[in-house]
């Protein structure tokens, strides 16, 4: 077994259209490859809002979308493979 995102609290996760598996905190979030049928980090992201409710896929295969408890939605781009 093989933990990821140890340094995110209570994570909120999500698989965006293209695969990628997208774990967020209130600290900041983590962007995973896993097409190769393993976790690979391709991108953090820090910020100052409050804690994420959800992650949601958008109509974008590269993008994320976090809905934070604030009740701000912003949205993510992740670079292509």
């Amino acid at each position: 077994w093989t933990s990821f995102s140890e340094d995110l609290p209570e994570p909120v996760l999500e698989f965006t259209r293209q695969g990628f598996l997208v774990a967020a905190a209130a600290t900041g979030c983590h962007v995973y490859d896993t097409s190769e049928k393993r976790l690979k980090l391709v991108k953090k992201c820090r910020w100052d809002e409050s804690q994420p409710l959800a992650v949601m896929r958008t109509d974008k295969p590269h993008e994320f979308a976090v809905a934070f408890a604030s009740g701000k939605i912003q949205i993510y781009e992740i670079a292509e493979r």
